[in-house]
């Protein structure tokens, strides 16, 4: 999984390298990443099924989700900070935009080992479902919303669920203020922390149970 990321990586910089500007390039580039980690890997992770069905709900499986997901985000950062280098992003708006990353991913991550405690595909295809909801969904809606009027929703719309808003912003070469993200970005920190919180209370019940039933 870390070569197929490092891989996915380097044809994100491949593609960046084609674009005439560098800003567009670099926002390319944190925009591939953060699609890999929300949308590639999961696909990947909740497509697979387990060698031994009974362990798919023990804390280890869910702890190994957790520990790739860290090393998916430690291999990024051999991006985000040459990309620092690059669009002259100040060293707090580095910080925010990789902790962004990191938030979101994170939510994402709590999906995917939730996804895999399921025994059907329909409940790993729910999570991947839920996945994409929270990378695309307000997007989306964004799109159905009318383009005219006197205050269009759409321009004045800020998101709460989707990363892609405060990326954009966050990957300009001149960013507003970053006090409209940061409460955003810690706030989708809290939820990941607590779903994770969550399984791992779920999952050593569970393992409890099994071993009662053996």
């Amino acid at each position: 999984m870390i070569i197929a990321w490092c891989l996915w990586l380097l044809g994100a910089w491949g593609v960046a390298l084609l674009s005439s500007s560098g800003i567009p390039a670099v926002r390319w580039t944190v925009l591939a990443s953060v699609i890999g980690l929300m949308a590639m890997w999961p696909a990947a992770r909740l497509s697979q099924a387990e060698q031994i069905d009974d362990a798919r709900r023990h804390p280890q499986a869910a702890l190994a989700i957790l520990l790739e997901w860290l090393c998916l985000v430690l291999v990024f950062q051999v991006v985000i900070w040459p990309l620092r280098i690059v669009a002259d992003w100040p060293v707090r708006q580095a910080l925010w935009l990789d902790a962004a990353v990191a938030a979101w991913s994170l939510l994402t991550a709590a999906a995917v080992a939730w996804g895999r405690q399921f025994h059907t595909s329909l409940g790993r295809t729910i999570m991947m479902a839920l996945c994409m909801l929270v990378l695309v969904g307000e997007p989306a809606l964004m799109a159905l919303t009318p383009s005219s009027g006197p205050s269009p929703l759409r321009f004045v719309w800020t998101m709460r669920l989707s990363p892609l808003q405060a990326l954009w912003a966050m990957t300009a070469p001149s960013p507003g203020p970053l006090e409209p993200w940061m409460g955003v970005i810690l706030t989708i920190a809290a939820a990941a922390v607590a779903a994770w919180l969550v399984l791992f209370i779920f999952a050593w019940l569970n393992r409890g149970g099994d071993e009662n039933r053996g």
